[in-house]
């Protein structure tokens, strides 16, 4: 029931044949998310990285996230569905908001900014424009390979693969949620969900909104809604937050499996992948950070059904239209046949 993970693996390869821009996802493996050039479009070609992004006064504590020797940085595994949903700016102000993909950006691109390989896995539902603020950039995403859509026709839960993915390679997975229902039903991933996960802080950490879209005061990270920092845990200190992230031999039985998926990951593809974040960072700050008045997926939805109605109402117009000419032409061709008997079409 995995092959589909399984199977990421293998489009995760880093070879010299590989195209330079070959990010996405293998045929047959991922579901069509949209046209990479639908969003390339969009680009403004003179923009590189955010160095247009005003900085504010934050500063994010990443200092200690440099290996030591023998240390090998882990693969991060985002829970994208989780993020979305505590990560919100509006979860505590509407009960029906539309979600916002933009905690997303700002965890995925602080990883890559640390040199550690990301992916996000969201199921395909989260796509739907009626459900998510911007869903297009999710689409670009998933074309560059920092995000994995399941097949929606797969019986596997979404947090049974970023588990698995987690699993496989000695990863870490960001989530607030703690798999206890997975923990019982799957002991292949309870490792993962028990002692190589680790929480974003959200609640206490929402930013002033004149500080939403901002870069910190060293300019590294994009910041969304809240500053980019994990939940405490206790008796962890810096060394035991270390071997969350970092794998050696003396710490970690499966440390092969570890090194095997840093072998995969190069300076190319993560400098691919930078440029990808931060021209899906640009995409989303074009649009406003947040809303004075909440857009529901109510509305949303309203909108949505207005408009293909008015795009309905404008095609009957124009078929009626049409029509309208066709009887003038016909009724003036057996005016004219009336009129001259001799005359032929």
């Amino acid at each position: 029931p995995m092959s589909n993970v399984a199977s990421l693996e293998d489009s995760y390869d880093d070879s010299d044949e590989e195209d330079e821009e070959d990010y996405g996802s293998e045929e047959g493996e991922y579901e069509e998310c949209g046209s990479e050039e639908e969003c390339a479009d969009k680009e403004e070609v003179s923009e590189v990285g955010l160095t247009a992004v005003r900085t504010c006064s934050r500063v994010v504590d990443d200092g200690w996230m440099t290996p030591r020797e023998g240390e090998v940085r882990r693969r991060v595994v985002i829970d994208g569905a989780n993020l979305v949903h505590t990560g919100s700016a509006y979860s505590m102000r509407n009960r029906d908001p539309m979600l916002d993909l933009s905690t997303i950006l700002a965890w995925i691109r602080f990883f890559l900014v640390n040199d550690f390989e990301v992916l996000t896995v969201l199921p395909q539902r989260y796509l739907r424009p009626t459900l998510m603020l911007h869903a297009e950039i999710l689409k670009y995403l998933n074309q560059r390979g920092l995000l994995f859509v399941p097949n929606s026709l797969d019986a596997v839960s979404d947090d049974y693969i970023v588990l698995d993915l987690a699993a496989q390679a000695e990863g870490i997975v960001l989530s607030v949620d703690q798999y206890r229902d997975h923990c019982r039903s799957f002991p292949e991933v309870e490792r993962a969900a028990r002692l190589q996960r680790v929480s974003p802080l959200f609640k206490p950490a929402l930013l002033e909104d004149d500080e939403w879209f901002h870069l910190t005061a060293d300019g590294r990270h994009w910041l969304a809604y809240h500053t980019i920092a994990f939940e405490e845990q206790a008796g962890m200190g810096e060394e035991e937050w270390r071997g969350k992230f970092f794998s050696t031999p003396a710490s970690n039985l499966r440390h092969d499996l570890a090194v095997e998926q840093r072998r995969r990951w190069s300076e190319r593809r993560r400098a691919g992948m930078m440029e990808a974040i931060d021209s899906a960072i640009r995409q989303r700050m074009r649009h406003p950070p947040a809303y004075k008045d909440v857009i529901t997926k109510t509305e949303v939805a309203r909108q949505l059904r207005q408009k293909q109605q008015s795009e309905k109402e404008a095609e009957r117009e124009q078929a009626s239209l049409a029509h309208a000419l066709r009887e003038a032409r016909l009724a003036e061709r057996t005016m004219r046949r009336a009129n001259d008997p001799e005359l032929v079409d």
